[in-house]
């Protein structure tokens, strides 16, 4: 490893602000880069300065503050605005070394905020040698997008690519195909009946004590607190565990009624919830597989509701549709089946 000192030298930009420059489409007009994370950090093209040197093509524009730490390749001169730094590579780098050094610059935007940038400090970031880096299979040519499955795209193209030169396409179909799968459970599926399940049918519904986070000591050690956020399956934080406090069990499902209503989901550690949201306990026992599968149809109503129309009064008489046996019972075992069968299941 090396700081990023040791492989570019870092400038400062020309510093300029976009509101004092003339925006042009002419054919001598120029890029101007500021500390936006969009369109590769171009804000738009503006007029040149007579005597005004720009910034030198294939050299790498970071945002110093703002979005820290958001690096862009410019493969043509450019004017900057204010706290844009400029790399420019101490040994020879092509195109494909610079877009990689990219990536590996942005992955320490989590040592950065608003209130922290990296004026001071951008030179001493730890950086893989030229060496170290792993080339691209066809190394003069990108990855063509067409040959990479689909299920490789999911996160983009950046990673796409990463996955397509670190990670063996057979083994990686090996591990993640399906776990349950035949042509006569297809035919099963074609062929299965439903019927409507309100949700009090199936859980013990409840309504957890006003429990604001605010007002809760955070620790480290404690445990999850769960609001009606819709990331992070609601969990906001791991608070103190203090007596006289309910705690829930981990796998119970979280539904918030108000805010990210319904943003449903199976809490994995003990927890205490807010109020706000409802607490889902199976009534009679029921697996993972279940679980994912009726907070996904929990999930799909999300459209019912909104800022102004709430699920708090409704959540019990909510329906889902479940499939059903030759008898008209609930078919737990063909709905944990057919969880299995999805790609990725085995995961769960």
């Amino acid at each position: 490893m090396k700081k990023l000192n040791e492989l570019f030298t870092v400038t400062y930009g020309v510093n300029l602000e976009l509101y004092k420059l003339t925006l042009s489409d002419g054919l001598d007009s120029i890029n101007y880069v500021s500390r936006t994370k969009k369109n590769n950090g171009v804000s738009a093209r503006v007029e040149r300065i007579a005597n005004l040197k720009p910034n030198p093509a294939n050299t790498l524009s970071i945002a110093l503050t703002g979005s820290v730490l958001e690096v862009f390749l410019q493969e043509e001169e450019y004017y900057s605005g204010r706290d844009i730094a400029y790399l420019t590579p101490i040994n020879s780098m092509d195109r494909y070394t610079l877009l990689m050094y990219c990536t590996l610059i942005r992955h320490n935007q989590f040592k950065y905020c608003q209130g922290r940038g990296a004026n001071t400090t951008v030179g001493e970031i730890l950086l893989p040698e030229i060496s170290e880096l792993s080339k691209y299979k066809k190394y003069d040519v990108l990855p063509d997008i067409s040959t990479i499955p689909d299920y490789f795209l999911e996160e983009g193209y950046e990673k796409a690519c990463w996955y397509m030169d670190n990670i063996d396409q057979h083994d990686f179909e090996n591990k993640y195909r399906p776990s349950f799968f035949s042509e006569k459970l297809d035919t099963y599926r074609q062929k299965r009946k439903r019927k409507p399940c309100s949700l009090n049918e199936i859980f013990a519904i409840e309504y957890p004590k006003t429990l604001i986070y605010a007002e809760m000591q955070p620790y480290l050690d404690g445990i999850n607190f769960v609001s009606s956020k819709g990331k992070n399956n609601g969990v906001v934080g791991r608070v103190e565990k203090k007596d006289g406090i309910k705690v829930y069990p981990k796998g119970c499902i979280t539904v918030p009624l108000k805010g990210s209503v319904l943003s449903t989901a199976i809490q994995q550690e003990d927890c205490y919830v807010a109020h706000q949201t409802a607490v889902l306990t199976p009534i009679k026992d029921m697996s993972i597989y279940t679980k994912m599968y009726i907070i996904t149809l929990i999930n799909a109503n999300k459209f019912r509701f909104n800022y102004g129309r709430q699920a708090d009064n409704t959540l019990k008489d909510l329906e889902i549709e479940l499939p059903i046996d030759e008898h008209g019972d609930f078919d737990w075992k063909y709905i944990d089946n057919y969880i299995k069968s999805l790609p990725y299941s085995a995961n769960i």
